[in-house]
């Protein structure tokens, strides 16, 4: 049995491609700036005190020395070579010491010709005079007291006749291996000489006034302000 149908054949529709949304960036997220540190004030320094003024003072001076001055002359053999000679020099200060009863370290000497005769031969000169003077510094710190030991040595030079000082200048020549011949004509009076004392000047007055700068800065300015006066008036 045929059987015809009549059938319209409806085209498919092709499927409508619906375009796919762009993907839309996020946005990118600006970086959040540091947070700028407020400037720290700056402390101020506090001033720097000026340095309180140190008054000047002059340095103590050291306790002054008692000395004890004197002089001894002898008629020397061929005197011009013995004051020259440095055995006859030690040979005084021993001599010295020993009248004095005193060290030698305290003594100076200076040997000097004062007179010369001539001898016999008319090149060859005989005795003359020299004069030993001396110093008998003795420190303050002595351990006696610088003051006694100065007045027992002046008492004990004091006492000592021409006689018994060339005695003992003997033994010393003698012991030096020198063989001058000496006479002690004359011992001197010792004196005893007291070192002054410094006076310390007064404390500088930093100010630079007028009424602390001692008498002799007010003399000063008196003989100034005089000079100006006098030139005012001219």
């Amino acid at each position: 049995i045929g059987v015809c149908s009549e059938y319209t054949l409806v085209p498919t529709p092709a499927p409508t491609l619906v375009p796919t949304p762009a993907t839309t960036p996020a946005p990118t997220s600006e970086p959040t700036p540091a947070a700028t540190p407020a400037p720290t004030p700056s402390s101020t320094p506090e001033p720097t005190p000026a340095p309180t003024p140190v008054s000047t003072l002059a340095p103590k001076p050291a306790p002054a020395p008692t000395m004890v001055t004197g002089k001894v002359a002898m008629s020397v053999s061929d005197p011009a070579t013995f004051v020259e000679d440095p055995e006859m020099q030690a040979a005084a200060k021993a001599s010295i010491a020993e009248m004095a009863g005193v060290q030698e370290s305290f003594i100076d000497v200076t040997l000097e010709v004062v007179s010369r005769r001539l001898g016999g031969s008319p090149r060859r000169l005989s005795n003359g005079t020299v004069q030993v003077s001396y110093t008998i510094t003795i420190p303050a710190d002595a351990e006696d007291g610088a003051e006694a030991i100065a007045s027992r040595a002046e008492t004990a030079i004091s006492s000592a006749d021409a006689e018994a000082v060339t005695s003992v200048f003997q033994h010393k020549i003698a012991d030096s291996g020198r063989d001058y011949t000496v006479e002690v004509t004359e011992v001197s009076q010792p004196a005893v000489v007291s070192q002054p004392v410094v006076v310390e000047p007064a404390a500088s007055d930093m100010s630079g006034g007028v009424a602390e700068r001692g008498p002799v800065s007010l003399l000063v300015a008196g003989l100034g302000l005089a000079g100006a006066a006098s030139m005012a008036r001219g």
